[in-house]
C-alpha cells in the first residue's frame, strides 16, 4: 500500500468518491463514516489498524448518531465502545 492510500479493495465502499484522491488523513472522517457504515468486519480491522481504536472513537464522536444505520450505530457501541454525538445537527 502506497503512502496516504487506501486499499483498492475498499474502493468499493466509495462509490460517490473520487477514490484516487482520497487522502488518508485530510478525509479521514468520509474513510471512518465509509467504511464503518458499508465494510465488512475486515474492513472494519483495517480500519482499526490504520487509524488505532482511540482515534477511530474520537472520528465518531463528530458524527450524529442519526448518520449511522441502526445495525451499524450497534456494533460501534459494541466492537469499538463508542458512540456518536447525540447532539442533532438539524437543532433549530
Amino acid at each position: 500500500m502506497a503512502e496516504n492510500k487506501i486499499p483498492e479493495s475498499l474502493e468499493r465502499l466509495f462509490w460517490s468518491y473520487d477514490f484516487a484522491s482520497l487522502h488518508l488523513e485530510k478525509d479521514r472522517r468520509v474513510i471512518v463514516k465509509q467504511v464503518l457504515s458499508y465494510g465488512n468486519i475486515e474492513d472494519w480491522k483495517w480500519l482499526i489498524s490504520e487509524y488505532g481504536k482511540s482515534r477511530v472513537r474520537e472520528t465518531i464522536s463528530d458524527f450524529s448518531e442519526s448518520e449511522f444505520r441502526p445495525q451499524t450505530l450497534k456494533l460501534i457501541k459494541i466492537l469499538l465502545e463508542a458512540k456518536p454525538s447525540y447532539v442533532s445537527r438539524n437543532t433549530r
